[in-house]
């Protein structure tokens, strides 16, 4: 199968990873030899200016509006304004642009020194020249360009920082990657370490220290907190206190007790195997009692089952690792994603990723994908297409928001219960589902790259600290401090 790709135009985003094909069934007439041929020919609307095209027939494809792909939010740029000549003149009486001032939590202040973590859209602080990225997800490096200038260095993940550099070919300033779990000197009294987030691909959570005053500050940036962060930041503390924390509370509601991660990639690779092992159909169709011949023999699974993996442009790489794993099978991405991918390709186990899609039974793309026409272009090879979608929202318990109006005693009782208990989590989730939409059949899997409300309350209890620094949802910083306070309790006199 040939593959012609299609020049996306450059007001598209550059970020638009999932595969969009249109076949086309052309005779073309080859050259010097006039005979006529007819290809299936795959087309990928998802080439960008800059990739490479494969020589052969120009072909015209029509794309739908609805069908074009808005991938996780890209930082807002205004368009540029042309101004005519006889315009220029009133330009100079226009309003000033609003000052764009950097968000008190997004700066970190030591000793003679000031640095800023996740911030890269606001005015240049002459106090601030070292900079910090957690990972490499648009709401955290927005405002970074190839011009961006506002510091003299940005510190980051090895993976994240060859990310930045692909991206936006940064000129104006130094982009480091730092190794984990090795102590960087900053300047004379500041150094950091940097641990693995349990995030994305490169990650990172930030543990500073200033010797000046012996004080640790943990920013977690975004975060899926574990047993093993809060081991690796209590083995670099050696017994001391940490002064601040930083936190992720994207999901500090109770409402929000997601299963432990690493169980939801074990759980749904087992329930991807059953299905390889006993066919789609039979699980489809266990139900019906009684059945035609004919029904009966259409039962039988001819060609192999596709799974599909929805993502953002980086991130959800674990559950699909675990899938492939499981099922011996390579991991799919397409061609245009592939150039992402590469700039942290030793993140996956070795020889795992693959650009051909013949060759893997398990697929990572677009949340966007037009899974029906991503099932009519393959359709010679599979038969049915199964789809996880990760997603933190599909799981939830017996509380709801009314926790906000709770007393002390109730949150208490809950940190008691949460603390205590384990949520479940088996193939049954799946089971009960049983969706389908025609031969593609959607399964919601409760997977978050971020800290569910059990995850913070086990990690904020795990270490000692002062004082807890919401980096999520500041509005409702007063409603979130009865936590704290609870947390706090629980430390070491």
């Amino acid at each position: 199968m040939k593959r012609v790709t299609k020049r996306v135009p450059r007001t598209q985003s550059r970020t638009l990873f999932d595969l969009r094909f249109v076949r086309v069934k052309s005779s073309v007439d080859s050259a010097g030899s006039g005979s006529s041929a007819t290809e299936s020919e795959i087309i990928d609307l998802t080439q960008s200016d800059d990739d490479v095209s494969v020589a052969g027939p120009e072909i015209e494809v029509k794309l739908d509006s609805s069908c074009e792909e808005t991938e996780e939010p890209e930082p807002k740029v205004e368009p540029e304004t042309k101004v005519e000549p006889e315009a220029q003149a009133t330009t100079a009486n226009k309003p000033a642009r609003k000052p764009r001032v950097m968000p008190w939590f997004k700066k970190l202040a030591f000793n003679g020194i000031t640095v800023s973590v996740d911030c890269f859209n606001c005015d240049k602080e002459p106090d601030i020249d070292l900079y910090f990225l957690s990972h490499f997800h648009s709401d955290h490096y927005g405002g970074l360009k190839k011009s961006w200038c506002n510091g003299s260095t940005i510190f980051t993940s090895i993976h994240t920082a060859n990310l930045v550099k692909w991206k936006f070919k940064v000129n104006q300033c130094k982009v480091v990657g730092l190794p984990l779990h090795e102590w960087t000197s900053l300047s004379e009294n500041l150094r950091v370490v940097l641990l693995d987030a349990n995030h994305c691909p490169g990650s990172v959570i930030f543990l500073f220290h200033d010797s000046g005053d012996n004080s640790y500050v943990l920013h977690t940036g975004d975060f899926r907190a574990n047993e093993t962060i809060a081991q690796h930041v209590n083995a670099f503390l050696q017994g001391n206190k940490l002064q601040s924390i930083y936190l992720d509370t994207t999901y500090l509601n109770p409402h929000f007790r997601f299963p432990d991660l690493q169980k939801v990639c074990d759980v749904t690779a087992d329930f991807a195997s059953l299905l390889v092992k006993k066919g789609l159909n039979n699980f489809i169709n266990r139900a019906n009692k009684q059945r035609s011949i004919s029904q009966y023999l259409s039962l039988s699974q001819a060609k192999p089952i596709l799974f599909v993996v929805l993502s953002y442009s980086i991130g959800k790489e674990h559950l699909a690792i675990a899938i492939a794993k499981k099922i011996n099978s390579k991991l799919y991405v397409p061609h245009t994603k592939y150039q992402l991918v590469k700039q942290y390709i030793s993140w996956f186990p070795e020889d795992l990723v693959t650009t051909d899609h013949t060759s893997a039974n398990v697929h990572l793309v677009s949340m966007h994908t037009d899974l029906d026409k991503y099932l009519s272009q393959l359709s010679d090879s599979v038969d049915s297409i199964v789809v996880f979608k990760p997603t933190g929202w599909t799981f939830s318990n017996q509380y709801d928001k009314s926790y906000m109006l709770w007393e002390d005693a109730q949150r208490e009782k809950c940190v008691r219960e949460t603390l205590e208990s384990d949520t479940p989590f088996t193939v049954d989730h799946f089971i009960r589902q049983k969706k389908s939409q025609g031969k593609i059949y959607q399964f919601n899997v409760p997977y978050s790259e971020h800290s569910s409300f059990k995850d913070l309350c086990f990690f904020s209890t795990s270490l000692m600290w002062d004082k807890i620094i919401p980096t999520v949802n500041l509005s409702r910083y007063q409603e979130m401090q009865h936590w704290f306070n609870i947390w706090k309790s629980y430390q070491k006199n």
